[in-house]
Formats: C-alpha cells, structure tokens, sequence
C-alpha cells in the first residue's frame, strides 16, 4: 500500500512514520523538540519505539492551544544533541519557535526532521541546522 501524507499519516500508519524518522535520527540525538499535535505525536510514537537508545521530548505549545503552562520536558541536560521533530514545514515559523526554545535553554539544535518539504532547506539553513527529510523509501 502506497503512503499517501495527509491520508496515512494520522491513522494506523503513524508507527510506521515514527520508525522511518528514527532510521533517519543520527545516533547522537539525545532530545527531540516537537510542537502542536502532529509533531508531539511523531515524536512521541519515536520515544516509544526507541528501545536501544534513550529519548526525551521538548514539548513547546502553540499559541493557540490552552494548558497549564507553555513548555514541556526536561531542561536539564544542559548541551544535548536535539532534533526538531516536524511533520510538515510550511513557512517555517514552527522550526524557527523550536529552534529559538531550544537554543534558549541551552540545548545544541543540530537537525530538523520533516516528511517533505519545500522550505526545509531553506529555513533550515539559515538556523545552522542541518534538515533530513523522511521520504517513502524510509518507510518500511
């Protein structure tokens, strides 16, 4: 069966996704920072089925979304290898809030993994971060 994004990435298939985004993860990311539900639920899912290495999640809500407090996770690792965990990189501004949360709790933003992208590149080249793109032949 064909992975189709916006059809396949929120149902049965998230394991899937999650599995092709940890094949990607270079092995020296410890952190993954992550933002509204799409990006809480890949990166969670990648936690879960991380059983030979240790992870944890930077949780950063939207604006938009009402909770008890606006930032989630753990701090204090001071100098970890974090990753921007993305679904989708539109105009950018998601990364760039991730980058900016990250990087002012001292952790070392070194890549950002999205499922396709016309702006990765782009956006984040200008943070210094390298992007790595979740592609079909990722999925198992």
């Amino acid at each position: 069966m064909p992975y189709v994004y916006r059809k396949s990435f929120f149902n049965k298939h998230l394991k899937d996704y999650a599995r092709a985004y940890l094949n990607v993860l270079p092995p020296e990311v410890t952190c993954l920072v992550s933002m509204g539900s799409s990006g809480c639920a890949i990166a969670s899912a990648m936690i879960a089925l991380a059983t030979d290495r240790d992870l944890h999640n930077l949780y950063v809500k939207k604006q938009s979304e009402v909770s008890h407090s606006g930032i989630g996770g753990q701090f204090n690792h001071v100098g970890e290898v974090t990753a921007i965990v993305d679904d989708f990189i539109d105009t950018g501004d998601t990364v760039r809030a991730l980058a900016r949360v990250a990087r002012e709790r001292t952790q070392d933003v070194r890549y950002c993994l999205t499922v396709r992208s016309f702006m990765a590149d782009e956006v984040c080249s200008k943070l210094n971060i390298a992007s790595i793109i979740v592609e079909d032949k990722h999925l198992p």
